[in-house]
């Protein structure tokens, strides 16, 4: 694992905050970006070459449920992280349930407190997790959180994603979110509303952008320029 983040000190309490199932986009299409990885992933075949993980070192006291609850539902609000993609005869599509229940994924927690080395153990086991992590086109979640206690006062929040589904600042942007449900539910304190806007909208975006004359005037100029 490259990278991990400190946040110290978090306590108290929690409360589940409940998401639900509203509706449904189907067989919409990639973006730019998002079919330069499909094809990569394809054209490579190897597991885990587009897949992006990090761990938070927390250390202090936590309140375990309730960032298990917080990560929940911060994920929840994330309508990429749950797409499934297909391809039919060279079609790639993209789809998924929106919003979704926060109670359809686990969050599994790791004590290690008892082994010699547990942090090396933990790495192992993230390690492992990043070994087998699913292809975009196997129809499997594509998304991961496992907490590792690895002292009385220490934990290891490890996340995984699909770089098909997050980029580099909305990772960052989902890890910070989900901080904050964590410090509203122990504070009990209103959640701020969410930040994410629907991923449907960048689609669409950049569909008319592809039928524009600013996308004609874009590739005039870059074949003139290649």
């Amino acid at each position: 694992m490259s990278d991990h983040s400190h946040y110290a000190h978090f306590s108290a309490l929690s409360r589940q905050t409940d998401v639900s199932c509203t509706s449904t986009y189907k067989n919409m299409a990639l973006n730019g970006t998002q079919m330069g990885i499909w094809f990569g992933e394809q054209t490579a075949g190897s597991t885990g070459l587009y897949t992006v993980a990090h761990y938070v070192e927390i250390n202090g006291q936590l309140d375990v449920t309730a960032l298990q609850a917080a990560i929940r539902q911060g994920l929840a609000e994330v309508d990429t992280i749950h797409a499934q993609f297909s391809d039919a005869d060279g079609q790639v599509n993209q789809s998924w349930v929106w919003p979704v229940q926060n109670d359809t994924f686990d969050v599994p927690v790791h004590d290690l407190t008892e082994h010699r080395d547990p942090v090396r153990i933990a790495h192992l086991m993230m390690e492992d997790d990043l070994a087998h992590a699913p292809l975009a086109d196997q129809g499997e979640l594509l998304f991961s959180h496992q907490l590792f206690q690895t002292s009385h006062t220490q934990w290891l929040w490890y996340q995984r994603f699909h770089h098909l589904c997050v980029d580099g600042y909305s990772f960052m942007a989902i890890t910070r979110r989900v901080l904050d449900i964590y410090n509203a539910l122990i504070s009990k304190q209103v959640i701020p509303a969410t930040p994410f806007e629907p991923f449907d909208e960048t689609i669409t975006e950049y569909q008319h952008y592809l039928n524009s004359d600013a996308c004609q005037k874009d590739k005039a100029f870059w074949q003139h320029y290649i």
